[in-house]
């Protein structure tokens, strides 16, 4: 018998309104904010010891193992910092990017010990939500951006501030790894003691770095660098009472309680980073201690992008959800249901990995393929030529997840396939995430019949179609990456540098090329003759929004006796550089699709 389908909603249509007004009305009140509550925030589940059962506790640390005082400005005693400088965000509503930014950032300087400097600009301007640039965002619209691979990008390729002149392009790295923390408690009166998973942010900073969370930021509850606010986390209609978003760097246990303007019942802080520049009267050079007890902090639930890799790990991502998680759908009285996205192949390729929306801790799943899929019969069945299982497993945090396949499919150009995943949500009567129109908040979602579908079971009928709801499975399929396909016959005795940002037509010399558009690529064939290298290599450029192949060749310079010249690297562009090795088969490269070119460089180094 079929199922009647529910749907998530903390926030009733009535109330939205009273929702975006709140960062409107606050934010006059406090220096610059802009953080806008997500309508569904993923802050049902806890994270406390009797919540999670032990074997998938959220990045729980024992107490032991977490010292009373962690400062990511220092975190060995002796100066040692991976942080950015700290950011000014202006006039603009655009707290939420640099939050987010913050923490990649981090990890790039940290793990590669490259001095990143991302764009908050670019995540600003294209995040296609409903309210533009300058009026707010959360961790889950950066998190949408980033799986759509759009962000993040080079800051000196689009600098802040700069309203509505973001091109796109592909994120020099992406979260392959988004972990939703649980909202620090809802608190209808004053908090007189701690709130339960305060572990659960520590063991994030320490592990990942800036945790990306939202306050309520008022005047009248700083004194100078340090914050308490002891009010309730609700206005009327439930919303929450937030409007700036920060990152988490550390906290100090003992932070004594009188150094704040209203004096909390005991001591201890977190460290956060502002975005009020480095020279604000509210931070202590652009940094703020905010107390265990304040009602507000990490309310609608904090979040790490962690697991960063280039775009060329994979080579295409087959989606429905540019805009990502928006609302949970679920059968009456069952944590679990399947969702299912039918696509077609756009060339021969392999199915490597899919990404999925836990919506709990502990989720569990079974994704499977299915090739030539399609819907048939008066009870929706599920058909197909062949069906892969290909992969189960659990997510012990809550948040999006890169899954490599167990077992690789291949598809052919034009062949429909489909991803389908079982998914079962500990406690959580909403385990699809879906993608879906939320007023005032997104309008941009066109549903398409025979795209996306729900069910109960995998195996039973009843496969609903979520174009009835003007919805999508948020769920997205990754193919393997060109570069996968090639192997590597020796390192180049000169290295090159690929430029990798806009260059307009240089005067003086023999250019004959006016753009490179955001190359992420590059494999060449090496040989030495008498002292020189000789490359010949494939660059791969980026341009959806225009065709026109001459937009897109790569800026070669040359000498006076007419050998092509590679120049050097523009500034700022070390998050940009590849190392170029060497490859004996770039057939695959020939390949030309709407969003993809491919252009062959000779060029030849010269003493």
């Amino acid at each position: 018998m079929k199922q009647t389908l529910i749907r998530s909603s903390l926030f009733k249509c009535a109330f939205v309104v009273s929702l975006l007004l709140v960062v409107e009305t606050f934010a006059s009140d406090a220096p610059q904010a802009g953080y806008r509550p997500h309508p569904n925030p993923l802050t049902h589940f806890t994270n406390t010891l009797s919540g999670v059962s032990s074997d998938v506790r959220m990045m729980r640390a024992a107490a032991t193992s977490l010292p009373a005082k962690y400062d990511l400005r220092d975190i060995d005693g002796t100066g040692t910092s991976y942080l950015s400088p700290v950011r000014d965000q202006g006039k603009y509503g655009t707290c939420w990017t640099f939050a987010a930014m913050a923490g990649i950032e981090y990890q790039m300087r940290r793990d590669e010990g490259v001095d990143a400097d991302l764009s908050e600009n670019n995540l600003a301007n294209l995040n296609g939500y409903d309210f533009g640039y300058t009026r707010g965002g959360n961790n889950e619209m950066a998190s949408a951006v980033f799986l759509r691979e759009e962000a993040p990008v080079s800051e000196a390729l689009d600098p802040y501030p700069n309203i509505g002149k973001s091109r796109r392009e592909r994120g020099v790295r992406i979260p392959r790894k988004i972990v939703f923390l649980s909202g620090l408690g809802y608190l209808d009166e004053v908090q007189t003691s701690l709130r339960p998973d305060l572990d659960s942010i520590k063991s994030a900073v320490m592990k990942y770095g800036p945790v990306s969370s939202a306050f309520y930021s008022h005047k009248d509850y700083y004194d100078g660098a340090s914050y308490f606010y002891n009010g309730t986390n609700y206005v009327a209609g439930g919303a929450f009472l937030l409007n700036h978003a920060i990152a988490i760097v550390g906290w100090e246990d003992n932070y004594d309680k009188s150094n704040f303007k209203i004096t909390p019942p005991g001591n201890g802080a977190f460290i956060i980073r502002n975005s009020w520049g480095e020279d604000s009267s509210s931070t202590d050079k652009g940094y703020n201690y905010i107390s265990y007890y304040d009602t507000s902090l990490g309310a609608s639930g904090s979040a790490v992008f962690a697991s960063l890799s280039k775009g060329t790990d994979y080579a295409h991502v087959y989606q429905h959800d540019p805009y990502g998680y928006i609302m949970g759908y679920g059968y009456k009285q069952s944590t679990a249901a399947v969702g299912a996205n039918f696509f077609k192949a756009k060339a021969d390729e392999t199915l490597v990995a899919f990404g999925f929306y836990a919506l709990s801790p502990g989720t569990t799943y079974k994704a499977y393929i299915v090739k030539n899929a399609e819907i048939t019969g008066n009870y929706s069945k599920l058909s197909g030529t062949k069906t892969f299982s290909v992969k189960s497993g659990t997510c012990a945090d809550a948040g999006y997840e890169v899954i490599p396949f167990d077992t690789e499919v291949s598809v052919f150009a034009g062949e429909t396939f489909a991803i389908c995943v079982e998914i079962n949500t500990p406690g959580n009567y909403y385990p699809i995430a879906v993608m879906v129109n939320y007023p005032g908040y997104l309008s941009k979602v066109v549903s398409q019949e025979g795209k996306s579908y729900i069910n109960s079971s995998y195996r039973t009928w009843y496969w609903e179609d979520l174009s009835v709801e003007g919805a999508y499975f948020c769920c997205k399929v990754y193919t393997k990456s060109e570069k996968d396909n090639y192997t590597t016959t020796s390192e180049p005795i000169v290295p090159f540098s690929w430029l990798d940002r806009y260059l307009s037509l240089q005067e003086g010399g023999n250019y004959f090329a006016d753009y490179f558009y955001g190359s992420y690529n590059a494999l060449a064939d090496h040989i030495s003759a008498n002292g020189y290298s000789v490359a010949q290599s494939y660059a791969r450029g980026l341009d959806p929004d225009n065709a026109n192949e001459t937009n897109l060749l790569a800026v070669i310079k040359m000498d006076k006796n007419g050998a092509p010249v590679i120049n050097a690297s523009p500034e700022n562009t070390t998050l940009w550089s590849y190392s170029v090795k060497g490859s004996n088969d770039l057939k695959s490269w020939h390949t030309r699709e709407a969003a993809d070119r491919f252009f062959k460089v000779v060029a030849t180094p010269h003493e």
